[in-house]
Parts: structure tokens; sequence; C-alpha cells
């Protein structure tokens, strides 16, 4: 029983963390303003921005590589990539039913590029390199029209495309040295282009954004320049900015209501430009007591004017009590006009209170900065804020007023028009595959878990990140978290084990050279004095953790000839099994130091477990099987097949010993009845293959890992045992 067959229940899925930032543009707002819509592997992700919900949409059969929202918002395009000498497929999504409305096939590999009509009447889609073609496709008779190279013979690859915004017969696409505008010529079934004239700049364009009344389309490119082209002539009208380029080339063009351009680059950077010479805005920033105090003290100046000598007099009385005013007030209250004497004395006056106590001048210098008129001066900067990873996304929700970015390390941000300056982080995640997950011992609110260069915690019920550790240019293989809670071990490709503190993410302790063909594998003893760690050389070592944070080596085991993948370790430390790619598992005596059993199969084993009554392990791998062994004599008790496709790379069993689970390259979580060896619950949402599988030890939340990045995190449908 390998789990396939409809009838067999599934798992509840209730969060997916993950978002692939790679795709450009691939975040989009729907036009209802409530949805999010973006990639996760080969899964289109709709994400309520009002309660967090999500929603899923099935269909492909690889990686996303484009996303496209219609501008009615009725339907969804989406298009793959696919292995060399295949078609990739491009699906149109009813948005409403959330259904394929139509399932495309014509590009070769990858299609690179997707976009709608205005009117919803047509979509027009890019192949990628291996392909090189545009094809115009009637949405309504779900068929193609007409179709065309995307450039010359003597230009580079086409990159992107965009619709126009009022006709349905014109588009554009951009590359490597190619820039056309096309016209559609539908009743001979043609598309006709005609190349736009840039003079002699050669330039990549990497993005297109046309503005809302198809005067001028602007083209960012990787020189990190803005090309802006008359839409009707196809000829260069400007380009800039002239003196400071974007750094890493411009990824992504947005248009805003007031016509200036937000522009997003590969160094990170989110900038808002001018819309003509697009050099970056500055902003001037108020304090706003000054600002309140201005406007008092220009008020008292109008009314002033026509005062009484009685007026004079009484303000000369008050300006002889504040005796302490200081030498920028004295420059104030000295104007070349004598007639505005007292009038600026009383100003003074009622100005100091807002400024500040006497003598404070060196607190603020802007705001106490001379000048002879009481205009303030600003505090200026650059309308620009850094980002982690590059920019690849920008989305407006409404007219504008919210921004939302994507970037190619899988952050979303969340910004206000109005405060450029201050992101909000709404959603982080891994960026690559996710290699392991450790949950607490004793709690099921939080676990970890560890990727390329980090290791995160995370929260379980908000799915939100609560501390990310990195090490630059390495990769995390394994981990776990100590039994008392004080530190996480983890497992690096760099040969060493470094230990962290969980709350702080400081580092407790780095085990150099553990292993000289990296870390493949870690446990930690349940007395929390000792560390097993596993290498790609096939070694497994115990170490021993001292006060004063040092360790010392006490053993090394060298049997297995292939990297260590895995190691469990029994609850009384006295024991632990170890699977490796070698084809053998192999039972530790981790007093003597010594072998006890070892169990071969033909397949390189991934995973390994302990049944919690630890008379049994069960294994699997590569050959799709799941062994039942007795750690006693390493006599086989049953063979169970897995899957019908691809590995096992994760298995654990529940705390009541009364199931299991398994999830592997065949993409789903399957729950097993231990004794039965039935299968009682199947989990499909990964995109990716599985790469590890964890159980609280409230058997209430389960986590999956994958290797597109995506953590899901579902309700486990068995409570623990009462008996």
């Amino acid at each position: 029983m390998a789990g396939d067959d409809p009838d067999i229940p599934r798992l509840e899925l209730e969060s997916v963390i993950g978002f692939n930032g790679h795709v450009p543009r691939g975040l989009r707002v729907h036009p209802d303003r409530d949805h999010l819509i973006y990639p996760l592997g080969c899964t289109v992700i709709l994400k309520s921005l009002t309660d967090g919900k999500q929603e899923f949409l099935h269909g492909h059969t690889n990686n996303v590589s484009c996303v496209a929202v219609s501008k009615t918002g009725c339907y969804v395009g989406s298009g793959q990539v696919t292995f060399m000498g295949f078609k990739a497929d491009i699906i149109i999504w009813d948005f409403a039913k959330r259904a394929i409305y139509a399932r495309l096939t014509l590009h070769s590999a990858k299609v690179e590029a997707l976009s709608f009509s205005p009117n919803d009447m047509y979509l027009v889609s890019l192949g990628g390199q291996d392909d090189g073609s545009i094809a115009v496709w009637n949405i309504e008779k779900k068929l193609a029209i007409c179709g065309n190279p995307a450039s010359a013979h003597s230009a580079g690859q086409c990159l992107c495309l965009q619709y126009s915004n009022t006709d349905d017969n014109t588009f554009i696409t951009a590359g490597n040295g190619t820039l056309r505008l096309w016209e559609l010529d539908l009743p001979n079934r043609k598309v006709r282009p005609s190349e736009c004239q840039t003079g002699k700049l050669k330039r990549i364009i990497k993005c297109i954004e046309i503005a809302e009344d198809d005067q001028y389309f602007f083209c960012g490119t990787t020189s990190g320049d803005i090309l802006k082209m008359n839409m009707k002539t196809g000829l260069l009208n400007s380009c800039g900015p002239a003196k400071q380029k974007f750094s890493q080339g411009v990824n992504v063009l947005k248009i805003l209501k007031s016509q200036e351009i937000l522009v997003g680059s590969g160094d990170g950077c989110l900038t808002l430009c001018s819309g003509t010479t697009f050099k970056t805005l500055k902003l001037e920033s108020f304090s706003t007591s000054v600002s309140f105090s201005l406007s008092l003290s220009l008020c008292l100046s109008l009314s002033l004017v026509s005062f009484s000598a009685h007026t004079h007099a009484h303000a000369h009385a008050h300006a002889h009590t504040h005796t302490h005013t200081n030498a920028l007030h004295k420059q104030m209250l000295e104007p070349k006009n004598p007639d505005l004497k007292y009038i600026r004395i009383y100003l003074a006056i009622v100005y100091t209170p807002f400024l500040g106590p006497p003598g404070d001048n060196q607190s603020n210098p802007s705001l106490f900065a001379p000048c002879s008129s009481f205009a303030p001066t600003p505090t200026r900067g650059s309308r620009r804020v850094q980002l982690e990873g590059a920019v690849t996304s920008i989305a407006m929700r409404g007219e504008g007023q919210q921004l939302l970015v994507g970037t190619d390390v899988s952050q979303m941000y969340r910004f206000s028009y109005t405060h450029l300056e201050e992101p909000e982080l709404i959603s982080s995640s891994h960026s690559s595959a996710v290699t392991a997950v450790a949950i607490p011992y004793g709690s099921s609110e939080l676990f970890a878990t560890c990727s390329k260069e980090d290791i995160r915690v995370w929260h379980v019920d908000r799915s939100k990140e609560r501390l990310r550790i990195t090490v630059p240019n390495m990769t995390c293989n394994a981990l776990d978290i100590m039994v008392d809670g004080r530190s996480i071990i983890s497992a690096w490709n760099d040969g060493k084990i470094r230990v962290f503190a969980p709350e702080s993410g400081r580092t407790l302790l780095v085990i150099d050279n553990a292993h000289s063909m990296g870390v493949t594998a870690i446990a930690g003893t349940r007395d929390c004095k000792k560390i097993l760690s596993g290498g790609g050389e096939g070694q497994v070592r115990v170490w021993e953790l001292q006060q004063g944070g040092c360790h010392r080596l006490l053993e090394t085991m060298a049997e297995h000839k292939a990297t260590v993948t895995d190691i469990q370790i029994k609850k009384n430390d006295k024991e632990c099994v170890t699977a490796s790619s070698d084809g053998a598992c192999i039972i530790w005596d981790l007093v003597r130091y010594v072998r006890n059993q070892i169990v071969l199969a033909n397949t390189r084993f991934r995973c390994v477990c302990y049944h919690p009554e630890e008379y049994q392990i069960i294994t699997s791998g590569t050959d799709r099987k799941i062994g039942y062994w007795e750690v006693y004599d390493g006599a086989a008790i049953r063979e169970l097949e897995g899957s019908q496709s691809g590995a096992i790379n994760g298995m654990h069993v529940s705390q009541d010993g009364r199931y299991f689970i398994t999830g592997g390259d065949d993409k789903l979580v399957k729950v097993w009845s231990y004794s039965e060896g039935e299968v009682t619950h199947v989990g499909a949402g990964h995109s990716g293959s599985i790469t590890c599988v964890r159980l609280c030890g409230s058997s209430r939340t389960l986590v999956t890992t994958s290797s597109d990045g995506a953590i899901l995190r579902w309700r486990f449908p068995h409570p623990l045992s009462s008996d």
C-alpha cells in the first residue's frame, strides 16, 4: 500500500511557509485588493491579506516560472519549466472557481513570461531560451491564434513582455539587444513586429512598464539605467539617470499615480525616482514640534502687525523676564527693520518653549540653525530603502497607497507610499532547500529548520520567524535541539559543529574539523552532555561537552563506507543507530563504542527510527521500501512498499508508537499504521521533494519540509493514546 488510492483520507493542511522570489514579477496583488498571488515550486498560492487564509492551485508538473493576472481579475495565468525536449505547460486558472480554465501547450522547456490583454481577450506568452517564440492565445476559444520568433536572428534572448493598457492588439517584448512593438493582425492571423530605435545605446532589458495612457513605456536594464520610449513611434525619448546608476541592474519598475517611478534593483534597493530625469527623489522630514511652533509663530506675526504701543510694551516686559535667551534667539531678535523689533521679541518668546530648554542647542542642530526667517532647515535624505536580497517583484494594492515587494531570498515586504522608508516584513522563508527540522522536547509551540546559510526558529501557530542564525556561504545539513532546550546543535558542510543559544542565537561552541568531508548528521544525548555526529567520510564521532564551552572527542567509530545520513539515540543514552548511503544501518554500543548489530540492504539508507519501545527500528531509502528490523539480532521482520515513485527521505514515529510518517521524492506525506502497515492518511501539498518530517510530542502538529524551501504544517489526525 503506497497510499496512492484516492479513497484514502487527506491530511488537513494548516499553513504553508514559502515563496519563490526568483520568479520575475512573481508576487501579484489581485484586483479585488484582498489576495496575494505568488508561486512556490509547482504550486500557485492565493493568500488573503485580510485573514491570512491560503488556497492552492495545483496543476503544474514542475516549477512555476511566471505568473500573470488579468486586468479584471477573472483569470490567473502561470507558466512552468520542464526538461529539455519536452513541452512546458501554460495554465489559465478561473479565479472564482479556483480551477483550471485552460491548459495550453506549445513552448519548449520553459515559459519565460505571460501577459493578458486589457479586455481579457488574449494571452500572449514568451518561450524561454530554448524556444525563443511568441504566441498569442484566444482565451475564449482556448486556442493559439498565431506565433512568431520573439527576436531577430542577430539579437539575443527575449526576456520580458508587457501588454498595452488600452489596446488589445499591441504588446511589447524586450531582452538582450532586442526591443519590439508588436501589432496583432487578427483577420490574417499574424503578429507583426516593429523594431524600436535606441540609437547607439545597446542594452539588456530585464523589465518593461507601460504608462497608464500608453503614451510612453519604460525599460529597466542590467546596466542600471532606465530607457523612456515613445509608444507610438518606438523612438527613444530619454535615458537616465545620468550619473548614479542603479546598482546591479534594474529588475522591476512600477509607475505610480503621481507619475513617479519605483525602481527595484539587484542590490536590494527600492528607490523612488523622478519620472522624467530618473534621479532619486529626496525626502524632507520635519520635526512635528517645530512645524507646530512655526505655524503658531506665523499666525502671531500676522496678528501682531497692527498691535498698539501697549502690546509692544507688554512684549518688551516679557522679553526682560527671559534673561536666559541664548545667542540664537538674540540673532532672531535683532532684525534689520527696527519697526518689527518688538513683534520679533514676542514671537521669540512664544517660539522658545517649542525649541526646548535654554542651552540645549546641541541636542538637535537642525532645529537650532540660525536664520533670518522662520522657515526651518529640512533634513534631507534619499527616498530609498535597503531590503534583503535583490528586488524581483513590486505590486500595488489599490491606487498605490500600499506596496508589496518580493525579493529573491523569499522575503515579502509591505510599504505605505507615505512611509516608504519604513518597510514591514510580512513574510519570510528559506530561499533554498530545507534540509532538516527539529522540534523541542516536550513543546509544541516552536520548531527549528535549517538550510543554506541559516537556521531559523518558527512559531507554530503564527508561522512567523522568531530567530534567524546566519553563517554566510555555508550549508547546515542537520540540526537538533537538546532536551533541556538550552542549545541548538547543528552540522555544517565546512566540517564544523556549531552550538547556538535558542533565544538569542549567540554562538556557544564551535567544534572545528569535526569531520573531514562535512558534518552530515547530528544528535544530542538525553543527559545533554554528549553530541553524536556523522560525516561525509562515513565516521561516527562522540563528543563530550565540558564546562566553560570546551569539548573533548571521546571516540571515533569508523565502519560506514559512505555518508552517514541519520543518527538516532536510545532513551538511556547507551545505544544508537546510524544510517548510511553505503546500504548499512549500524546499531552501536555507546558504553564500549563498538558495533552491536548491522542491517544490510540493497539501498542507500536515508532515514532510520526507533520504535518508542526500542525493540525495533524502521528504515527507508532510495529503494522505496520501508523495513522493520529487530534491534536484538538485526533480523528482518517486514517490508512495505513505501512509494511507487522516488526515494523516501524522511520518517518519524509517533510518541505512542501506533503511527509513523514518511515523505520523499513523490512529494506526498503519508501517515501509516505501525502494526497494520497500512496508509491511514495522505497529504498532498508539496511542490518539491520532501526532505524531512517531524511530529511534535503531543501528536498535534506535523511539520514537513521540501527541496523548494517550503515548510508545511499539517494537523495530525491521530491523537495520543490514553493507554
